[in-house]
């Protein structure tokens, strides 16, 4: 099985992505690890893509991460499941600042080694309002319309519990759950 996992920053694509791998066995990959060397430095973009590719090749895998200039359309293809948080945005900064004073100063085991957690103003403003600009909206629907029949679409933690369980419980085999929009 293959599940990637997209949604808002602060919205629980790592917790989820953990959580999937554990129930299922399944390896997992964090985009924002692939993309970042220490320091919070990009690694170079064929880097990357290569990685990407590797991850892509594999039988079995959850990634998490949004990341739509690294085989997004390529991701969302080979996916058996797409799972999108799309969370509050204060629910989103709240976690994401909750999480900063939870691990300030440490690196998480999701990020590059070096990668310590940060939140910054530059951060807030992207968690509360770049990140979901009408357009960027608008182009994210755009891209997962063609894959209403393997999206499961989850705006609030207590649906992403309740899918937690339908998983755990063997039921897998309906992977729309919730519909979008």
């Amino acid at each position: 099985m293959k599940i990637s996992i997209l949604g808002y920053s602060g919205s629980g694509k790592t917790t989820l992505s953990k959580k999937l791998g554990e129930t299922l066995n399944l390896p997992i990959f964090h985009l924002d690890r692939i993309h970042f060397m220490e320091g919070w430095k990009p690694k170079k973009y064929q880097s990357i893509l290569e990685e990407v590719q590797e991850i892509l090749a594999l039988d079995h895998w959850v990634m998490d991460g949004n990341y739509s200039n690294y085989l997004f359309q390529q991701r969302l293809d080979d996916a058996d499941v797409i799972v999108y948080l799309d969370f509050n945005r204060f629910l989103c900064f709240r976690r994401a600042f909750k999480r900063y004073l939870l691990f300030r100063g440490q690196t998480r085991e999701d990020l590059t080694p070096g990668c310590e957690e940060k939140f910054d103003l530059e951060f807030a403003w992207w968690i509360l309002y770049k990140q979901r600009s009408r357009r960027k909206r608008q182009a994210m629907k755009k891209k997962l319309a063609p894959y209403q029949d393997k999206l499961i679409y989850l705006r609030n933690p207590r649906q992403v519990e309740d899918y937690l369980q339908h998983i755990t419980k063997g039921k897998n085999d309906e992977p729309s759950v919730y519909r979008p929009y």
